[in-house]
């Protein structure tokens, strides 16, 4: 430790009551003036808390806090040019007081006051034996800051293993809520609970629908944020009577709380792990806010998003990206910037070598083409609107019951007979009758439906703009084939077809559903009144 100038002297008070007489004001400055002239230094500053507790850290203290703080980087260095009028760590280099539980009572405050010191080059004295200007009083309080070092960590422990039981408890910890849930009381039992959110958990319902109907998370917090939704810091602040702040909602942060379980329920770390129970199953403190097919659905619409990732980074930049494709080669088509147009042209043109060698087209005439064609061949029928079904399947339960049961098992051997071995045989008598209960249930697999909706693809389209149009779409599983004409074509994929000088190839391929749709609408409309009155 370098050696510490003794000259500018803090002189720290606590009083945690005015009739405190042993400790008084007066009392406590006198001792600090006589540690002054032991160390012929002078006092360049005070720091008296009145009505403080000594449980309260240094360091949040009102009149001792802020000569523990810098102001600016010189500071810290003790080259600044404050005065006491403007306390800073910057002005003094001992901290005076009559005893040290004037300056904290709490073995924790001490050891971080002692660190903070060792790392600052500052000292303590105290009339009680603290004394880190000489090599004996440090090593005094680097055995008092060892101990109190002991203590907190046996504190920490003592704390962990409470946590702990509260959840296996299943019980609400205090602090952050997961979004879709509130904190809850239930009589006849201790501590608090979760339970879904009247106001939030529909709100989740509808994301997950949203998301599994194929809509991408950044249309999702598009919607959150022009409907004024608060999100889960503001909720809370509601909750506390307190004003929201209007927080955005985030890309990020709405795709974490799709991929938590706690959607399901279940108790999660911060790393999106489950916890697990005494039982060998995972903590559930909830009921679920999405059955267990929503959340297989959610899981795979998000994993697709994530493999086509690369794919449509460009969704936003136009509106037939991820619908138009290469008549020649079947690869996408993106947009390339021109001298005067932009063009839709094959991604296969920045493949060194492998150009197909089809030509580009520019964005307005072939957009212009796919409206004329579609709103022509389906505009008058109406949309139907994809509807998801959940279904019934305790895959999840029964590999969660076995991996308890396996866990259980295992940890048979190592008890010894008495209440601990009661209660994991307990557990596994449970875990069995549950398997031999779900595992004789059939499994009823989730499915979408269409759900009629009272409007026509042209009334949807015509309310659109260029973008929703686009989702649109992409929504409809609409793909587009385009190649401009050129000498060479095989004409696999469309032999009628073949690009010739005065033919490109132009083909709108809808969904076999919304095809024979368009076919059945077109041929009655073909009939003569005699024909569709019978």
């Amino acid at each position: 430790m370098s050696t510490i100038a003794l000259t500018d002297i803090l002189g720290v008070g606590r009083l945690s009551r005015d009739k405190e007489e042993s400790t008084s004001p007066e009392r406590q400055r006198s001792v600090v003036d006589g540690i002054g002239d032991m160390l012929e230094g002078q006092i360049t500053g005070w720091a008296f808390d009145s009505g403080v507790s000594g449980r309260v850290a240094p360091f949040e203290r009102e009149e001792l806090g802020p000569w523990l703080s810098a102001l600016s980087p010189e500071c810290a260095k003790r080259q600044c040019h404050h005065t006491p009028d403007t306390p800073c760590m910057g002005q003094w280099s001992v901290m005076a007081a009559w005893k040290m539980d004037r300056v904290t009572r709490s073995a924790l405050h001490f050891h971080q006051l002692m660190e903070w010191c060792r790392e600052h080059g500052r000292a303590i004295v105290t009339a009680d034996g603290v004394n880190t200007t000489t090599k004996a009083g440090r090593q005094t309080a680097e055995l008092m800051a060892m101990v109190a070092s002991w203590e907190w960590e046996a504190i920490q422990e003592r704390s962990k293993n409470g946590y702990d039981a509260v959840v296996r408890a299943g019980r609400h910890r205090g602090g952050f809520v997961p979004y879709g849930y509130r904190p809850t009381r239930i009589e006849g039992k201790e501590g608090w609970y979760l339970e879904p959110c009247p106001e939030a958990a529909p709100v989740v319902g509808e994301i997950v629908r949203r998301i599994i109907e194929g809509e991408s998370i950044n249309a999702v917090v598009v919607w959150l944020n022009e409907s004024k939704t608060p999100t889960s810091l503001d909720v809370q602040r509601i909750r506390a009577g307190k004003e929201p702040k209007g927080c955005l909602w985030r890309v990020g942060n709405l795709a974490k709380l799709l991929r938590s379980e706690s959607l399901l329920g279940f108790m999660v770390t911060d790393a999106g792990e489950k916890i697990m129970g005494t039982d060998g199953r995972p903590v559930r403190r909830a009921d679920r806010l999405i059955s267990d097919g929503q959340w297989s659905s959610l899981q795979a619409a998000l994993d697709a998003r994530q493999t086509n990732k690369g794919k449509t980074a460009r969704r936003d930049s136009a509106q037939l990206i991820r619908v138009a494709y290469c008549g020649m080669c079947d690869r996408p088509m993106y947009v390339n910037k021109g001298r005067t147009w932009t063009y839709y042209r094959c991604s296969s043109k920045t493949v060194g070598g492998v150009h197909c060698g089809n030509g580009s087209v520019p964005t307005h005439l072939l957009e212009e083409m796919v409206e004329g064609h579609f709103l022509h061949h389906v505009g008058d029928l109406e949309w139907l609107r994809a509807k998801y079904v959940p279904g019934r399947d305790h895959s999840k339960e029964i590999e969660e019951l076995r991996g308890a049961v396996d866990r259980l098992t295992a940890s048979l051997a190592k008890l010894n007979p008495g209440p601990a071995l009661d209660r994991v045989v307990t557990s596994l008598n449970a875990h069995n009758e549950r398997l031999t209960e779900i595992e004789a249930e059939p499994v009823i697999p989730a499915q979408v439906i269409e759900e009629p909706t009272g409007e026509t693809f042209r009334e949807v389209w015509e309310r659109l703009n260029a973008k929703g149009r686009g989702d649109f779409l992409r929504d409809c599983r609409v793909q587009v084939m385009w190649g401009s004409p050129a000498e060479e074509f095989d004409g696999k994929r469309f032999p009628a077809q073949k690009a010739t000088a005065k033919s490109p190839i132009f083909h709108v391929h809808f969904p076999e559903d919304i095809e024979k749709r368009a076919q059945a609408w077109a041929r009655s409309r073909e009939q003569s009144p005699l024909e569709q009155a019978a």
